[in-house]
């Protein structure tokens, strides 16, 4: 255990140290770079300077001389080393030149060596030379020689000559630059070597050593299954010390997590009925789905073959009407077969408008809107049954997702059965509900409670209590509602009444 902590620390160490090296050894090659760059500066600028002191020197002592001299009888390069020679012999002589510095003096016309101080062979390039005798004129040039450091030369247009000081030694030939570079490899050495040792120093006694601590303890806990002794917050650094705050934290809440496991599973297998007897009632719903397709297919071939002849049937009794002289009995059976044939007529309608569904339109409507045109609708039937229909509307006028002129035809055929399912003198009640996610049309009348296998079956296509029913009413209206991404539902209510509930999807407050 100790081992793999200490080869843990070991690791994040090694994770830091390789950083910091890096940003030493960057900031050592800025270091370097900036100070050779500076160092050079200084050192070019210092050597200008110097051979700018020795040049002025030379060329005042020319001067001074010429002004004393008859020049025109000097322009012979035999004259002009003896006059030159003259002139400057010691006024250069307490110069300190270096081996690879001096000052030299040539015949601007022939290109020819006059003189050179010191008297050595720490001469120029001819390729120097050659370059720095094409400028003619008085002012003072510096030329980077080609073997390294720096010449400054003028040319003195008195006798024709230019005047030449030179130092041949580069920085990077200097002794400074070598210290320099010793100097910053010392530094940056000891530098390295101290953040080191200050690095694995603080991680072992901020991180490493209560890390290690915190890990016994861990390893105590989970062996013993025992959360009752937390870990101690007051070592180490503050990051430590929060991971150790979490860590208490969440010893807290697992054994929290682990009470509610416990309830949890004793639930489960309630759950697991309730979703067994979902996907049983999903199941159901499916199985009706295509027994419903199946119907409404045989239903609409049946209603098409029966059509045409029950036109011609029509028609014929139609005819038959017109004689005059039928009476009695036989005037009473046409009658009864005109009844009859239009209940077929509408009976084939209905099947045909089950069988073969209209596009759905969905748009955003009101539904009190929508709810008081079918009450318009209904009134003369509701006059008509003797009933009387009670509407407690909503201040606010909530919006739902429908196909309006549908949601019409399924009001009127819920009215119609609210109608017919309760006794003369009765009252229909209409209220609207809410929940977040829909509105609720709740149509309620003083009809006798229905038996559960009869309530069971009513959305079922051709299923009907009434003698003269089709049976296809409300499953045309679930089929409608379905469509519409709604719903309805018949329940046996309070005493002596049936509530109807139509749910439509909500579209939002007006």
């Amino acid at each position: 255990m100790h081992s793999a902590a200490t080869q843990k620390g070991s690791s994040l160490s090694l994770r830091i140290l390789l950083p910091t090296v890096l940003i030493i050894t960057i900031i050592y090659l800025a270091v370097s770079l900036i100070g050779q760059k500076v160092g050079e500066e200084l050192y070019n600028r210092q050597t200008i300077e110097t051979l700018n002191n020795n040049l002025q020197l030379a060329q005042r002592a020319l001067n001074e001389g010429w002004q004393n001299t008859q020049g025109a009888a000097l322009r012979t390069e035999g004259l002009l080393r003896e006059y030159t020679s003259t002139v400057l012999a010691g006024r250069l002589d307490f110069i300190g030149f270096s081996e690879q510095s001096g000052v030299m003096i040539f015949d601007s016309y022939t290109g020819k060596l006059i003189q050179a101080y010191p008297n050595n062979d720490a001469h120029l390039l001819e390729s120097d030379i050659r370059n720095i005798l094409k400028e003619t004129s008085s002012q003072f040039y510096v030329y980077p020689l080609q073997s390294g450091g720096h010449a400054l030369s003028t040319y003195f247009a008195p006798l024709g000559l230019h005047l030449i000081a030179f130092n041949k030694v580069s920085y990077q030939q200097t002794a400074g630059k070598k210290s320099q570079e010793i100097l910053l490899i010392t530094v940056f050495a000891l530098t390295t070597a101290m953040l080191i040792l200050t690095m694995f120093a603080v991680i072992y006694l901020s991180i490493t050593k209560p890390l290690m601590s915190m890990q016994k303890k861990m390893a105590y806990m989970m062996k013993e299954d025992q959360y009752n002794n937390p870990l101690n917050t007051q070592e180490g650094s503050y990051e430590v010390q929060e991971l150790s705050k979490q860590f208490n934290t969440l010893i807290s809440h697992l054994h929290a997590r682990d009470q509610q496991i416990q309830k949890h599973t004793e639930t489960l297998e309630k759950k697991v009925e309730e979703r067994t007897a979902e996907l049983k009632n999903a199941q159901g719903q499916l199985i009706l789905t295509e027994r419903l397709a199946a119907i409404g297919e045989f239903a609409s071939s049946v209603a098409h073959e029966l059509r045409n002849p029950l036109s011609s049937i029509k028609l014929g009794v139609e005819k038959i009407s017109e004689i005059e002289h039928i009476e009695g009995t036989n005037k009473r059976r046409l009658t009864l077969i005109q009844k009859e044939v239009a209940r077929l007529s509408e009976m084939l309608s209905g099947i045909l408008s089950f069988a073969a569904p209209s596009p759905v339109d969905i748009q955003t409507l009101a539904v009190d809107t929508a709810v008081q045109e079918a009450i318009d609708l209904s009134k003369d039937m509701a006059e008509m049954a003797e009933r009387k229909i009670i509407y407690n509307a909503e201040p606010d006028n909530w919006l739902a997702k429908a196909d309006s002129h549908k949601l019409k035809q399924i009001l009127l055929n819920v009215l119609k059965n609210a109608f017919e399912g309760s006794p003369n003198g009765s009252t229909i009640y209409i209220e609207l509900k809410q929940t977040p996610t829909n509105v609720m049309i709740c149509i309620q009348n003083e009809g006798e409670h229905m038996p559960k296998e009869v309530m069971d079956r009513l959305f079922e296509p051709f299923f009907t209590t009434k003698s003269q029913g089709t049976g296809l009413g409300l499953a045309t209206t679930k089929r409608l509602l379905q469509e519409m991404g709604g719903d309805i539902t018949l329940e046996n209510h309070n005493e002596n009444h049936i509530l109807n509930t139509i749910t439509l999807q909500k579209a939002g407050e007006h």
